[in-house]
């Protein structure tokens, strides 16, 4: 997982005033590459099933796939992510990214991560 803190320095840089590591937490983008067996596996249900975990952390996270950046806890965006990851990537292409940034980050994508690991609860 890589941990980007560029935004802190930039801020720090800046001299916005009161800006702390503590608020630079909240905004600095924590990701988590994931890897499907297979792109058609990011379905209805998988979408829906990743809205639910989702939505249970106030962080505010995102799938992100090419040029397309979807909010994880909207099923509307989650539906557009897996049609994107089944007609427009390589037949081969079985990998995206989840983003997320606040305090509950690490955790929400600990849990996105055991759900894809776990095939998402449908086995």
């Amino acid at each position: 997982m890589e941990n980007r803190g560029a935004e802190f320095s930039l801020a720090q840089a800046a001299g916005v005033p009161g800006f702390t590591r503590e608020h630079a937490r909240t905004v600095t983008w924590l990701e988590k590459p994931i890897s499907l067996k297979n792109k058609h596996a990011l379905h209805m249900r998988p979408a829906q099933r990743i809205v639910e975990v989702a939505s249970r952390y106030r962080a505010d996270i995102r799938a992100i796939k090419d040029q397309l950046d979807c909010n994880a806890k909207s099923i509307l965006d989650m539906i557009e992510f897996a049609a994107h990851m089944v007609r427009a990537t390589a037949e081969d292409d079985h990998t995206f990214l989840f983003r997320a940034r606040g305090n509950d980050a690490q955790q929400a994508l600990d849990a996105l991560g055991e759900l894809v690991d776990d095939r998402f609860g449908l086995d």
